[in-house]
């Protein structure tokens, strides 16, 4: 490998970038990404740095070989986004045109952290840590082609899904360059001390024979201790588990599991076309990927959430276990006084409480795992309920430690969560509403013929806002949300004697109106509420826009209804 200082040449291919910045310290939390490649800071790649400070700089010189593309034609008006990361910096480029060969264009200066006071970054220090520039392609597909369903907040209303196979061509440079070259055999050296850690932890499996050995039955329950990482190498679970403070944008532990449950699961996306041979192997995605594509598996729900109440400052832990129908599942437990356990699903965000057993949707426990250790249950009653929750107990948990010191490292970064594009909504909402008024006024005109004429009720609409707060609460902090008694009130003040007063409401998490649309057309008790044939119908529509992280959002409606029962 040639000295760092002449590393100005087009790596190509994820072993010189990683050999290039695999082994440097996180700086201080980064600014969110921007919408196109540029500078983080105030300096400009053309600028000289201050003195200091050390830069990476990274130039894209575009894509080839996107196999995805070679196989098909991309569908009209389909885009490819690249997001890049490195010390929880991130950039993105614009969309450009989805082909073989994409035009991605732009350069970036990465800051890396000062290791001598009053100087740059010391290949020594940056040698003994490991980190690497994460690089995320997303495919964007207009929602009008092939009928797809799903879209992304943050992606311009457009479903992403992950991108095919490609590669990238780069400019890496070091600004400023080291005073001197690196040693070639000091580089060795560090490499190989790394692999032979990887292998050390490794060779530690052997725990899960000993486990087995135990009882032959513990050989059926779900334990997890080794996981696919992007890389496709394979990693102990606990890597993939770090305690997460992400900024301003969450303010507690259950806003953090509103927000996980935001994200689509990307299971979901399998109507998604792709054509070609982008299918991969299951693997667990890193935080960068989850937050650049706003989708993640079951199991990356889980393993964000349990990052994050740790980030809280909870006793979190993933579960693997099974659910009542006796499929494979994770999800999160915190535990409370005397190890009592509470139960956070990922994919709602809903907590069950130790009170709450009858509602578990869960069967059985296989083992639990943070960022420290895993521990398989050694219980011959491995039903959620039945079993103890005291980790502590050798007789009941078998525990696999896994010091974070000995764990192989992996491109992990607390980067700080972007704050919301919506930056005005109420005029969101207002929109949304006049867009379904239209689809329901145009739906009883094509059902009811000449009598579909709507009235609207604005004042009854204002009134249908304490219900839409009240779901959202609800949906958060899994409790009843105050104020229900003053919403009945004003309702039954709204609706006279012997007038009927039907209500519906229904969640999204997108703000596209077509989508919402046609979830309303599907829905009977909509359907009942627009089919209203009564001369003194008088209808209302509220919509109300939760804006969280990352572009995710919280969209709740309702369509309601009042009419005089005897006309």
């Amino acid at each position: 490998m040639r000295p760092l200082p002449d590393a100005t040449q087009t790596p190509q291919g994820r072993g010189v970038i990683d050999q290039l910045v695999r082994t440097i310290r996180p700086p201080q939390p980064a600014v969110e990404s921007l919408a196109q490649i540029s500078n983080v800071g105030p300096l400009k790649p053309a600028e000289l740095p201050p003195a200091g400070k050390s830069f990476l700089y990274v130039k894209l010189l575009g894509g080839r070989a996107f196999s995805d593309f070679v196989a098909r034609p991309p569908f009209p008006g389909e885009q490819l986004h690249l997001s890049l990361e490195l010390f929880g910096q991130r950039f993105t480029t614009q969309p450009v045109p989805a082909a073989a060969e994409p035009a991605f264009a732009g350069e970036a200066l990465f800051e890396l952290p000062t290791a001598v006071p009053g100087g740059g970054s010391d290949p020594l220090q940056l040698l003994a840590l490991r980190h690497g520039l994460h690089l995320v392609v997303t495919a964007l597909t207009p929602m009008a082609a092939h009928g797809l369903d799903t879209l992304a907040g943050a992606h311009g209303g457009m479903p992403a899904s992950t991108a095919p196979a490609g590669m990238l061509t780069l400019q890496l440079e070091l600004r400023p360059h080291f005073s001197a070259p690196l040693d070639e055999a000091l580089l060795r050296s560090q490499q190989r001390l790394e692999h032979a850690r990887d292998a050390d932890v490794m060779a530690a499996f052997a725990w899960w024979g000993d486990y087995v050995s135990q009882n032959l039955a513990f050989k059926a329950r779900p334990i997890k201790v080794l996981a696919a990482g992007e890389d496709g190498s394979q990693y102990p679970v606990c890597c993939f588990v770090r305690p997460l403070q992400l900024g301003r944008g969450l303010a507690s532990a259950r806003e953090a599991a509103r927000f996980v449950s935001l994200l689509r699961r990307r299971e979901d996306l399998t109507a998604l076309p792709t054509g070609g041979q982008s299918e991969v192997a299951e693997c667990w995605c890193l935080l960068h990927t989850v937050l650049a594509s706003g989708t993640a598996t079951k199991e990356e729900m889980a393993l964000l959430l349990c990052s994050l109440l740790l980030g809280f400052g909870l006793d979190a832990w993933v579960v693997v276990g099974r659910l009542v129908d006796g499929t494979g599942h994770s999800w999160v437990m915190t535990r409370g006084p005397l190890a009592s356990p509470c139960f956070w699903e990922p994919g709602t965000g809903v907590r069950y409480e130790i009170t709450d057993v009858d509602q578990w949707p869960y069967q059985s426990v296989g083992c639990v795992f943070n960022h420290l250790r895993l521990y398989a249950n050694s219980q011959c009653d491995d039903s959620a309920f039945g079993t103890s929750y005291v980790l502590e107990d050798t007789t009941l948990w078998r525990e696999l430690p896994m010091p974070p010191q000995e764990l192989p490292a992996m491109p992990w970064s607390a980067i700080p969560l972007a704050r919301s594009p919506i930056s005005d909504a109420q005029a969101l909402e207002a929109h949304l509403e006049a867009g379904l008024r239209a689809a329901a006024v145009q739906h009883r005109r094509q059902v009811l013929g000449v009598e579909g004429s709507t009235a609207w009720d604005d004042g009854l609409a204002h009134l249908l806002m304490p219900a839409l707060n009240a779901y959202e609460h609800e949906a958060v902090h899994s409790e009843v949300a105050p104020g229900n008694d003053e919403f009945q009130q004003a309702i039954k003040r709204a609706v006279p004697l012997g007038w009927v007063f039907k209500a519906m409401p229904q969640h999204h998490g997108h703000t596209s109106v077509e989508l919402m649309r046609k979830a309303m057309v599907e829905e009977d008790q909509m359907l009942d509420i627009m089919g209203t044939t009564a001369s003194t119908a008088a209808f209302a529509l509220r919509v109300k826009v939760f804006a969280y992280p990352e572009g995710l959002t919280s969209v709740w409606l309702m369509l309601a209804v009042k009419y005089n029962a005897l006309t």
